[in-house]
This record gives structure tokens, sequence and C-alpha cells, in this order.
């Protein structure tokens, strides 16, 4: 039996045989693999020098990866400095705007060639209004063509001090300038200038100071016709100045000038006596609008481009936001409710040029929706919301609201003129920031806002023939949006009773149209002091197909069954010219003119 250092032995000698066996049966099998790999062209090198390559290149790949990550953050941080530069761009160029709106002056009627030099021109007019124009005051003139196909110039002045000084002439005395001028065939040929110069050289002028200029035009001058030309030198508030002189061909030369906050006329359509609507315009190029002045709602809205065929799109002018370059998206859902039925739409933001002013990005409401009976017989496209924020829908501000917080206006105060006869050209006029004082005579009786919501009033009493109504007081609306006078059944039908008219199957009330002369008036007293309508001011005349008239009042019942509320639509605010006093939480009425 062998001994343990034997079988040690002999374990070890199997050992190495079979790891020589196996190292040899390896090598057998790698070389077999290798010279079957040659046989079919299979390079092992070329594999390894592929596989190399292949890591080269994905390193190459990532290194790619690395800088265009750097590159995106260097994007990021680029595009982040250039919105804060894009915003103080948009505030420059906002700043900018106000400014040249500051200190533009825009004279008519000049010059009458493309040969004549604009910057001559300008300084010929300060010469000849003592208010010498150097270069050094003067910024830019600019040829602007007129609809009527004469040409107009526009100078900017580089300080708006100076442009004030141009314009309003607050420092030059007042005087009133007098001159007889006998006509010839020359003078008839003269432009205006040339006319204006021979005028000036024989005017005689009596010292007083005055601010604003404002001259009679004078047309029609014949050969050998003595004509008296008469300069009215005022004194106002206003910083504008018009000079116009017309002759048989006349250019007409004015010169106007509107500091920032300044009032804003807009004119008004009188149709019908039913609907008073001015031009508003929206985006940049302008879109123009008709919309209804409305002191009873809060929201402005416009047709939109994408609106069906419902009431309020038919026939009517469209917002389309593609056309704007000013447009800024919203997109938040609205719907406002009318007595006459609802408009739904969404929300856009916009500039609002209100007559020469912009309101900068305001939110409107474009509506692609209406309902009901409300825009049926509607002449105007969209509503301008006048009354207070607290009904507006969607918390919109309202755009009067907007215009004092830009500043367009510096008072928030609006007043409203409606003309008595659709046929005058002037429908009436809402004054933006102020009180027109040529729209009405005598003294403005205030009254004040009982609830901040509507234009809302207690009224004291009604008074037709010694008949009481409404007694101890009720809340009244003044409403612009409205054309008749509205209140509840009862106190309509007795009011109508007294006066003589009578109830149609129609709920309409018809008098005689020859009796409306002899009609008793209706006074509505308000905070003391009476306000008369006559028979003419609350009676409508509808002419008949079939020849002659018919005629009703203006009185119609209330949608507000169950309370005592009373309207006073634009029957009223025909008679009375009508301030709507934001400031001072009050309405005003004086006698309109």
């Amino acid at each position: 039996m062998p001994t343990r250092a034997e079988l040690a032995k002999r374990i070890e000698d199997l050992e190495a045989n079979f790891d020589s066996r196996l190292a040899k049966l390896v090598d057998r099998i790698v070389g077999d693999v290798t010279t079957k790999l040659r046989e079919t062209g299979f390079d092992l090198g070329a594999l390894n020098s592929e596989v190399k390559s292949m890591d080269a290149g994905l390193k190459m790949l990532n290194d790619i990866v690395e800088t265009v990550r750097t590159q995106q953050q260097e994007l990021c941080s680029t595009n982040k400095a250039l919105k804060n530069e894009n915003e103080t761009l948009k505030k420059k160029v906002a700043d900018l705007e106000q400014y040249t709106q500051m200190n533009n002056v825009e004279i008519k009627g000049v010059p009458s060639s493309q040969g004549e030099d604009c910057v001559a021109i300008v300084q010929s007019i300060g010469n000849k209004i003592n208010c010498p124009v150097s270069g050094t005051v003067l910024d830019v003139v600019h040829r602007v063509p007129a609809k009527s196909g004469q040409q107009n110039i526009v100078a900017r002045f580089r300080s708006p001090l100076f442009k004030k000084h141009f314009v309003s002439f607050a420092h030059r005395p007042r005087s009133t300038c007098v001159q007889r001028v006998k006509a010839k065939r020359t003078l008839c040929e003269r432009r205006a200038d040339d006319a204006t110069r021979m005028l000036s050289s024989a005017v005689e002028c009596h010292g007083r100071k005055m601010a604003t200029v404002v001259t009679r035009q004078v047309t029609n001058m014949e050969l050998q016709t003595t004509v008296l030309l008469v300069f009215t030198l005022i004194v106002g508030s206003s910083a504008e100045f018009a000079l116009q002189l017309g002759w048989h061909d006349p250019n007409v030369t004015e010169i106007r000038g509107r500091a920032l906050g300044d009032p804003i006329p807009i004119i008004l359509t009188n149709y019908n006596n039913m609907q008073f609507y001015g031009i508003i315009k929206i985006g940049t190029p302008p879109q123009s609008f008709k919309l209804l002045m409305d002191t009873s709602s809060s929201n402005f809205w416009t047709p939109s481009i994408e609106c069906d065929q419902s009431m309020a799109c038919l026939d009517h002018a469209k917002y389309d936001s593609s056309k704007s370059s000013t447009f800024t998206k919203s997109g938040r859902y609205i719907r406002i409710r009318y007595s006459g039925g609802v408009v739904r739409g969404i929300t856009s933001i916009d500039n609002v040029v209100v007559g020469p002013a912009s309101v900068k990005q305001y939110k409107f409401a474009e509506i692609d929706h209406s309902d009901g009976k409300l825009f049926r017989n509607a002449k105007y496209d969209g509503i301008f919301g006048l009354a207070f924020p607290s009904i507006s829908q969607n918390n919109q501000l309202p755009l009067f609201d907007a215009m004092v917080k830009q500043g367009v206006v510096r008072q928030a105060v609006f007043s409203l003129y409606l003309s008595k006869q659709p046929s005058e050209q002037n429908g009436g006029e809402i004054y933006f920031g102020g009180i027109n004082a040529q729209r009405y005579t005598g003294a403005i009786h205030y009254v004040p806002v009982s609830q901040a919501a509507h234009w809302q009033v207690v009224m004291d009493n009604i008074d037709v023939k010694g008949t009481k109504l409404c007694v101890g007081g009720c809340p009244t609306v003044v409403d612009s949006g409205t054309s008749f006078l509205s209140g509840p059944s009862a106190d309509v039908e007795t009011l109508n009773r007294v006066i003589g008219a009578t109830k149609t199957a129609a709920g309409y009330f018809e008098v005689n149209c020859a009796t409306i002369s002899s009609l008793p008036p209706i006074t509505f007293n308000l905070n003391g002091k009476s306000f008369p309508l006559q028979g003419e001011a609350y009676t409508i005349r509808i002419p008949l197909t079939t020849g002659g008239e018919q005629c009703f009042t203006r009185i119609s019942e209330s949608d507000a069954s169950g309370t005592n509320l009373w309207i006073l639509g634009a029957v009223f605010t025909q008679t009375y010219y009508t301030v709507f006093d934001r400031a001072q939480n009050r309405v005003g009425f004086a006698t309109a003119v």
C-alpha cells in the first residue's frame, strides 16, 4: 500500500499531466478556430481595429453631445438675456411713442407741392406767430398725405416745453385783431400763406392775455368784395391752437397739438334716436368698429372673425387677431348676459385706439356667439361698457378705467351729448377725460351715485300734471345704452294715462300726433332740482308706408319686475347734457344746447 507521500506525488503528476493536456487541447481548438476563421476570410485583427475605431467614434460623439449641451445652456442664457433686452426695448418704444405723441404737431394744408421745404414752412409759421423755430429744437418733419388730397406735414419738436410754447401760446398777450381787405384778382389766386403775409402787415391788435386761438374761416372771396376778417383770441386751458384761412382756392392752414392726458372727443352716430355709437379701433394696423356707448354695462367686446352665424356676427365688422402685430393671446372663456340675450367668446389682448390716443395691451372680449333678440336690429358692432368695474364679467377692467390708469386722460370723468334729431350730421359726442362746455348751457347739477355698479342715483320723485310718482324716492339708473324711459309697470301706466296715451295690443303707448306740442311736461326731480321733459322729447313719430305717421311715447315698462327701479335712457340725456364723474362718484346734468 502506497504511502501518503507517494499518493501526493502521484496526484501532483496527474494534475501536471492534466494541465499539459488541457493546454494542448486549448491550443489545438484555438488553432482550429483561427484556421477556420482565416478560411472564411475573417480577420481578427481587423475586428480589433473596428472595435477600437468604434470606441474612438463613441468618444467623439460623447464630446459632441457635451458640446451641444454646453451650447444649449449658453443659448438658454442668451435667450433669457434677449427677453430682458426685448422688454427693455418695448419700454423704450412705448416711451418713444409717448414722447413722439407729446412732441408732435400736425400742420394741415401745407405744403402744396413736393418741392416745398417742410422745415422752412414750419420755421416760417414760427416766425409769423413770433415763436422762432431753430434747427436745434426741431427734430424731424414729415409729409403726410391727407384723404382730401391736400398735403399735410407733421413736425416733431425735441422739447415738449417748446411744443407747448409753440402750440398753446400761453405766454402771448390776448388781443382782438380786425382787418378789412379789399380783394383783388391777384389776391384770390395767391396761396393762404401769401394772403396771411398781406393781412399781417396791416392788422391792428389790442394787447390782452390769451392762451388759445380760434378763427372764423373766410370763404368765397369774390373780386372787389370787402371782407371783414376777425381773429378772436380767447383764454382757455386747452393746449390746442388752430389757425384757419380759406380763400377762393384755399390752402387751409391748421395747427393742432394734443398734450398727453387732454380730453378726447368721440363723435357719435344717432340711428333713429334708438342707438348711439362711435368708432373705436383695435390692433396694429387699426381695425375699426362701431361700438354702442353703454353706461349700464362694463365689458368691452367686438365680434370675432371666428364668430358663427349668430346675430352678433351677421353684417358686422369682425376682429381678426392674425392681422394685428400687437395682438397677445389670452384665451379665457367669457360669457356676458344682457337683458335681451347672452354673448359668449374669449378674451384677447391688443392695443385699442380711442380718437388720437392708444390704450396699450388692453384685455377685451372677442365674441363668437350670441343668442336672443339683443342684436337683431343693431347697427353697431359691439359694446363699449362704461359702468363700474364691480359688474364687469371675468373681472375685465373697463376701457375707461384703463384709459385713466395709463394716463391717456387725466380726469376720471366722461360726459355725454346726444343730438335730438337723427338727421343731424353730428349725432352726439362722448367726451373722455373732461366736460365740453360748448355742449350745454347753465350750471351742472350733480347727484351722488347711490350704488357704484351701474350709474345709479336716487330720484326724489316724478311729477306730471300734479300726479306724483316715485314718491319717497326710488333707485334710478342713467343708461346711455337704452333709448326709452322705463319704470315699474304701475307707474308707467299711470304716467301714460295722465298724459292721454292709450296702450296698444303690442304694449306700446300711443298718442295723437297732433297733440304732441301740447302734451304736459314730465318733471323728474333729482337731488332737489327739477328736470322737465316736454312732449316732443318723450314721444316718437313713426312714418307709415301708407302715408301719414303714428306717434308713441318713449316710456316703457321695465324688465325689472317687482322693483321700483327707473331707467333714464336717451330720452332724458338728449335733453340734458350728462357728466359721469368717477373721481367723485356722481352724475351731473345740465341743459344741452
